[in-house]
């Protein structure tokens, strides 16, 4: 059963990749991760790494999409006042769509970063890029 799941993740994965980063690590830690050995102390140890990996990609790919959505927050808050009435409403609900894909990210992430207390650089950008959301969001619904 096992080898019959991971050969039907080897046909779509450059799609997912391309499609859905954070999708394409879990696919990742199935393929790569799930059919390990747990037996002996060596087996239990590639096991750990390789979850390890798979949580810091999947952290990455979260805080990838986080950072993508400031930098759309920012633009978007660079253009009002700027933009037409006619556009306002799409301006608006960019800002409220961007936030909302945001948010999802910092929950991804955050769940991600529970089982990485070593990485303190991934848990610093992490609260770097909440911070960014948070006033890039309050500056947006200020103007």
């Amino acid at each position: 059963e096992l080898c019959e799941r991971r050969s039907s993740v080897d046909g779509p994965v450059d799609s997912v990749a391309r499609e859905c980063p954070s999708r394409f690590r879990f696919l990742q830690y199935l393929h790569e991760c799930a059919p390990f050995a747990k037996t002996t102390t060596e087996e239990i140890a590639a096991r750990q790494e390789a979850l390890h990996a798979a949580a810091v990609g999947a952290t990455i790919s979260a805080l990838n999409i986080l950072d993508l959505g400031n930098e759309v927050l920012d633009l978007a808050h660079q253009v009002q006042g700027r933009v037409a009435t006619s556009i306002l409403a799409d301006e608006r609900s960019a800002v409220e769509i961007t936030s909302a894909m945001n948010t999802t990210a910092e929950w991804n992430a955050s769940a991600n970063m529970r089982g990485l207390s070593d990485e303190p650089a991934l848990a610093a950008r992490l609260q770097e890029a909440k911070t960014r959301h948070t006033t890039l969001l309050a500056a947006c619904h200020a103007a």
